[in-house]
């Protein structure tokens, strides 16, 4: 099945971030979060989520939550992960590679297809994603903050 074939039996639409999404699951139980906007969230949150070969790169964004990948196909991902202190790490998601990560709340993070016409990955989040709790990276901050880094983020910026 091609790239094609999938964007259109999932349903994905374009993510700002960059590649395709649709939301699979928002479960109906809500959490208390009182540090966040608008204080409540859902338990669960679950999404399909793919690059393709038209755009290859997922912009450095952060959310609040925990987000846990798992690989579903296609070619090979890779993300990368910056700490809040700045510890950079890179994970290959794919058929020979790791097959699950984890990124924990407040770390940045981008995507990367490698290989073939697509990589698909599912994705859980909870507390349940919700915009409020989601930012992506501003070039100079980033930039500023960890500018040993700057070679490997620099392609993952959105241009200001």
């Amino acid at each position: 099945m091609g790239r094609q074939d999938i964007i259109s039996k999932l349903g994905l639409i374009r993510h700002e971030e960059g590649g395709w999404f649709k939301e699979t699951f928002r479960s109906p139980e809500e959490i208390d979060c009182p540090d966040r906007e608008g204080g409540k969230r859902s338990l669960l949150t679950t999404i399909h989520y793919m690059l393709d070969v038209e755009k290859p790169h997922g912009l450095l964004h952060r959310n609040k939550s925990p987000i846990i990948h798992f690989y579903e196909g296609g070619g090979l991902l890779r993300y990368i992960t910056v700490s809040p202190d700045g510890e950079l790490n890179e994970t290959l998601l794919g058929d020979n590679h790791e097959r699950q990560l984890t990124v924990p709340g407040g770390y940045w993070k981008a995507s990367e297809l490698l290989s073939e016409d697509y990589g698909l990955v599912g994705e859980a989040v909870s507390p349940g994603f919700d915009y409020r709790d989601w930012e992506i990276a501003k070039e100079r901050e980033i930039l500023e903050l960890f500018p040993e880094h700057a070679e490997t983020l620099r392609p993952f910026l959105p241009k200001e």
